[in-house]
């Protein structure tokens, strides 16, 4: 099921989607934290929030999962789709520490809360690439 950004849904749920948000979606507070956190820096036309795994939830823009993350009491993660002209950057990074294969597509950080996601919003922005479907 796939949710698209819009104004109207952000005023109505306090959240940046539209859908049947609690039962085609289903986050956790600390993910609907988390959305009503990143989704004001992206480009709100362009992108749309999946669930496409029961493990996590996705931000897509266009064809591009590049934003993959859970969060509940017990576990906090992200993961990005970075842009291959800046990973060369972040390979000994700390902010990718639980990322291992750095040849995988999807990188992936643990988080100790939500405030440390502020430490990724420029990595968000560069990620959320427009790719169109093929």
């Amino acid at each position: 099921m796939q949710i698209e950004i819009s104004t109207e849904n952000l005023l109505k749920y306090g959240k940046a989607a539209r859908g049947s948000w609690e039962k085609d979606l289903n986050p956790t507070p600390e993910e609907s934290d988390f959305l009503s956190l990143v989704l004001p820096w992206l480009p709100a036309a362009s992108v749309v929030v999946e669930r496409r795994s029961d493990d996590y939830l996705s931000v897509i823009c266009g064809n591009n999962d590049f934003l993959r993350f859970k969060l509940t009491p017990r576990t906090k993660w992200l993961s990005l789709n970075l842009p291959f002209e800046i990973r060369d950057n972040y390979k000994e990074s700390p902010l990718f520490a639980a990322q291992k294969k750095k040849s995988a597509i999807h990188w992936k950080a643990s988080l100790s809360s939500l405030s440390d996601v502020e430490n990724y919003k420029d990595l968000i922005i560069a990620s959320c690439r427009y790719v169109p479907e093929a």
